[in-house]
């Protein structure tokens, strides 16, 4: 039940956040997301190490996302009011992502050439379908940027598991 609820609760977020930012409404989508994390955190029975990893997450993202914005590979909707930093919903994304680090993620533990073949396959696909929902363009040539994210999501879902472990909030008494 608990994996159940952490999964649906960070999809919840995702979609607030997409379209949040497409409709031009990007603070539904925080507001949601802090919802979200302070359910996580309540449940959590070290509070304090698994704040630690979703900050953490979202310096990780930060990095990530810079990176892509800055080489001209992605743009957002309701943008950051610095260039080249993503905006505060993506941030608030990477956040609630890192909630399922120490849940329904968990087995992912220790498979760090799991998580960069999930992170290679499966991050462009998030992106794709927030550019679907209105929340971001992946630009020209598509391809370049298709493999750019896939590339830095092989990196970051490895260290998010790292994070994970080194900072589990949810470890069994």
């Amino acid at each position: 039940m608990a994996i159940a609820l952490n999964a649906i609760a960070f999809q919840l977020a995702w979609f607030a956040c997409v379209l949040g930012a497409a409709y031009g409404a990007p603070w539904i989508g925080l507001l949601v997301t802090m919802a979200v994390i302070a359910l996580h955190l309540s449940r959590a029975s070290d509070k304090a190490s698994e704040l630690k990893l979703i900050l953490m997450a979202g310096l990780v993202g930060i990095i990530g996302e810079c990176a892509l914005i800055a080489s001209g590979i992605v743009s957002y909707v309701a943008p950051a009011p610095i260039p080249f930093l993503p905006p505060f919903w993506l941030i608030a994304l990477w956040l609630g992502f890192a909630t399922l680090m120490n849940v329904s993620m968990a087995w992912m533990k220790n498979r760090y050439a799991l998580a960069a073949i999930l992170g290679l396959l499966l991050g462009p696909l998030s992106y794709i379908a927030g550019e679907k929902l209105g929340g971001m363009t992946i630009h020209e040539p598509r391809m370049i940027g298709i493999a750019s994210i896939s590339f830095m999501w092989a990196i970051a879902m490895p260290m998010l598991v790292k994070l994970g472990e080194t900072w589990n909030g949810y470890r069994r008494q």
